[in-house]
């Protein structure tokens, strides 16, 4: 039998609110640059999160505009407060 597990993430900043849900998260996860557990977001999620595609979310981690975390496997996360701020 397979479970299908959904969650609402809530983000904000100073003007905004914004609600969305993931079929899968992550959860919350050490940061290094922000010094504490926050949200992360794969890629993809990040992108649709940002309204722009992979690959510039991709070159932004690249460039250290975005705060990043691995999975267990080596997977790219992206922390969601470093999303929002930039």
């Amino acid at each position: 039998m397979r479970l299908n597990r959904a969650a609402q993430i809530t983000a904000r900043d100073n003007q905004r609110v914004w609600f969305f849900r993931q079929r899968w998260t992550p959860g919350r996860v050490w940061c290094e640059r922000c010094a504490e557990e926050v949200q992360m977001l794969t890629p993809e999620e990040a992108a649709a999160f940002a309204r722009t595609d992979v690959e510039t979310v991709s070159a932004r981690l690249e460039f250290g505009e975005l705060h990043r975390a691995e999975t267990a496997e080596g997977q790219p996360l992206v922390c969601l407060n470093s999303l929002i701020r930039n």
